[in-house]
This record gives structure tokens, sequence and C-alpha cells, in this order.
């Protein structure tokens, strides 16, 4: 409870109960108290619409901008007094700092404005390696635009790639790495050293960070084995196992997931069916090197509900339809920050 003195009056104010957000605006109904001096407190509700000031690093929310709705007191309370302490509240609750958790918000809603989009599900290529590696996406063909005599730098990829035309040769910078290619690509090979030219443009192309800048004045190789290069023109994830895949069942469910990768990739046993969630999308195959289909998320086997909120998956539970985090995570879009 939260008391606030007003003169000769003191208010108390309790945990409001949100009812919906929608169109932007928290319905909410919290009761309160009005004591003046020694007589005994008069209990109340009050219903309010509100604007949402939300932090998101602290996960606090206040209310702000309220309006009164409605205002309750007992019907032992005269309509003259009623009237007086309606009117301290109108005037006093739009100062008051109502904050409160914004998980607990969350959970105590029980209607929000939902706005979706249409997106294109069409499954992405899908890559699979057992080794470290990094994939390189480019945005449809590669276009070059030139930038020195005998030099052009890749423009529509967000890594630098640079060709060489009189040697056709490619470079590529990844972190501390270097790479070459006699084709973009690949087959990227790891070198040393690169042309002072083609350093020198690498220069001036990028912006580095701090934590780069370091790591290139120091000599030490502290990054450990160049990881394989993969290039794509075309929309694509990679998926990387430590080796062959490792399956650990999960408590009180038909799934196994892969336990040597950091994505999310699973086995129902009841019919060896694959799922992968990639970017909030569950993707769907018999065969794990072969084809994938999309799977809208309320398709999903029932046994995705019963992934343990401790374990080691239980990150995904939020694109599980039916569970309360994928109705956190709903509602959490839907408040502007």
């Amino acid at each position: 409870p939260k008391d606030i003195d007003k003169g000769e009056y003191t208010i108390t104010l309790y945990q409001p109960e949100n009812a919906s957000y929608i169109d932007n605006q928290l319905k909410s109904n919290l009761a309160f108290s009005v004591k003046k001096a020694n007589d005994t407190p008069q209990f109340g509700m009050l219903w309010t619409t509100s604007l949402l000031d939300v932090d998101r690093s602290n996960r606090q929310a206040t209310l702000v901008s309220v309006k009164i709705d409605e205002v309750r007191l007992s019907e032992e309370v005269s309509e003259e007094n009623k009237q007086a302490l309606e009117n301290l509240i109108n005037d006093e609750i739009p100062k008051w700092n109502i904050e409160f958790p914004l998980d607990n918000l969350l959970e105590s809603l029980e209607e929000v404005s939902v706005y979706k989009d249409d997106f294109i599900n069409k499954p992405p290529n899908i890559l699979f390696a057992k080794e470290p590696t990094a994939l390189i996406p480019i945005d449809g063909e590669p276009k070059f635009k030139s930038v020195e005599k005998n030099y052009e730098l890749l423009e529509n990829t967000g890594a630098f790639i640079l060709h060489d035309t009189k040697k056709n040769t490619y470079y590529l910078r990844g972190g501390t790495f270097w790479y070459q290619s006699k084709s973009i690509n690949g087959p990227w090979e790891n070198v040393k050293k690169v042309p002072s030219k083609v350093a020198n443009i690498a220069k001036k192309a990028e912006i580095k960070t701090e934590e780069q800048e370091e790591s290139e004045g120091d000599d030490t190789d502290s990054d450990g084995s160049a990881p394989k290069i993969l290039v794509a023109t075309e929309p694509s994830e990679l998926v990387v196992f430590q080796g062959d895949p490792k399956y650990t069942p999960l408590q009180n469910t038909n799934l196994l997931f892969v336990e040597n990768t950091e994505s999310d990739i699973f086995m129902n046993v009841s019919d060896q069916t694959y799922f992968l969630l990639i970017s909030g999308r569950w993707f769907t195959t018999k065969d794990i090197q072969g084809k994938w289909d999309y799977l809208p998320s309320e398709e999903l086997p029932e046994d995705f509900k019963n992934i343990p909120d401790d374990s080691k998956k239980a990150g995904v539970l939020s694109n599980v339809p039916g569970t309360l985090q994928a109705k956190n995570a709903i509602y959490d879009a839907q408040i502007p920050q």
C-alpha cells in the first residue's frame, strides 16, 4: 500500500488490478481508503484509464495521464462527504506516482490489442555444419562498386569483401581473420597476411569498435582457429553442431533436443519429425538434411507445452502457444516503451 498525505486526509492506495490494454490505453481498478484525522477510514474503488510509461531496462511501468472513470464509496458515506472525497481524489490521483513491475502487469492482463503483420514465412535455406563456421549473407546477386584502380568493394553485404580485378582474387575480413578466394562463393582460405593495398582499403572502409582495435593491436592469435566460411546469396540460416548431433530427452515429453548447438532443434520420437525454431518461427522436416517446411506454431505437438520451466530449452516456451511465456511475450511486444 502507498500512503499519500493531503492536509487533514491520508489516502492509502492499494496495488492496481489491470484488466485490459486496448489501443494503447490501460484499464485498471484499485482499492483505496481515505482517513481523516482520528476518524474511521472509508474504503472505496477506483476505475481508471491511463497511458503507460514503460521502463524496460528496469522492467517497471508507471501510470501517466490518469483519467478517473468512476469512484465508488460506501453507501454509509453522506452525499456531501462522498462528493468532497471524490473531488479530492480527482484532484490528487493524476499527481500520484503509481508504479509497479512490468512483469506483474503482463501476467495480470486479460485482454490486449494484438496487431499482426503479414509475414513471408517461406523457409530459408537451412545449412548445417559440424565445425566452427560463419555464414556471410549477400542480399541477392553480388553488386560491386569501384573504390580504387583494380579494386571493387561488395556493396550488398554487411561483411567486408574486396575484389582485386587484376588478380581476380577476393579478400574477406572476418573479425581478426583474413580470407581469400578465387570465387566469391568459395572455397575461402584463411591467410595470415593480405597485400598492403587491401589492408589500407579495409581501414578506410571499416568503422572499428574499441574492442576490434585492441584485438588488432595484439599480435597473439587470441581467437583460436579461423572458422570456415559459407557464402549465401539468398535467405539462409546456419546451424552449427559441435561434431555429430547429440540428442538429450526433455523430461515429461516425447521430445529430444540437440544439446551440442546453440540453435533450438528438436525431434519428436513419436513420429521421428524434426522441429527448428528460427527468429520466432517454427520449421519442420522428416529429414534433417532435406527440405524444411514452415509450421504455424499452433500446429506444434502438444508435448512442447510440457517443456519444464527450468529446462535448458525453456526459452522456446515464449514461442509455444498456450503457455504463460507465450502470452507474456505477445503482451510485452504490444506495450510500447
